[in-house]
């Protein structure tokens, strides 16, 4: 065994071959330069991209309760940070074209959290959308826009 200065702890020796060890760092640099150039083509910041992934909109579209607990985490990751909100409602207001019925569901979503009342006419279309995840989504969003509005009709 042998001190392992990265991960603070006694480790295994690498019993692996040299071979082995060049073909595994050649693994490494193709990995870490296809992510840097994902991350060049993907203007999405990565706290963004991490609260789309640790959400889903099925998920918060369940219940009442899930839905609130998810728009106090998203509206507490915006606020985290310095134009969080705006950044994130700028980002979720592109995502309502995208193809994926997921995206555009968990968009709506965020809206609930970041969204405002002139965001309002863009719920209409999407009310009639043929996946039925965003019909729900749109609508627990009108509804939020409005509460936050002040009416409910």
């Amino acid at each position: 065994m042998v001190w392992s200065r990265t991960f603070g702890r006694w480790v295994d020796r690498d019993t692996r071959t040299p071979e082995r060890l060049a073909k595994d760092e050649a693994i490494a640099r193709r990995v870490e330069v296809e992510a840097a150039r994902n991350q060049e083509s993907d203007p999405l910041s990565g706290w963004i991209r991490l609260l789309y992934k640790r959400h889903s909109a099925s998920h918060a579209l369940h219940s009442a309760f899930l839905l609130n607990l998810t728009r106090e985490q998203i509206a507490e990751d915006a606020r985290a940070r310095p134009g969080g909100r705006d950044e994130l409602h700028a980002f979720a207001l592109e995502q309502l074209a995208s193809e994926d019925p997921g995206r555009v569901a968990y968009s709506l979503v965020v809206l609930c959290a970041v969204g405002q009342s002139k965001d309002l006419p863009l719920m209409e279309p999407l009310l009639d959308h043929p996946s039925e995840i965003v019909q729900r989504a749109a609508r627990a969003c009108r509804y939020e826009l409005r509460r936050k509005r002040g009416s409910t009709d």
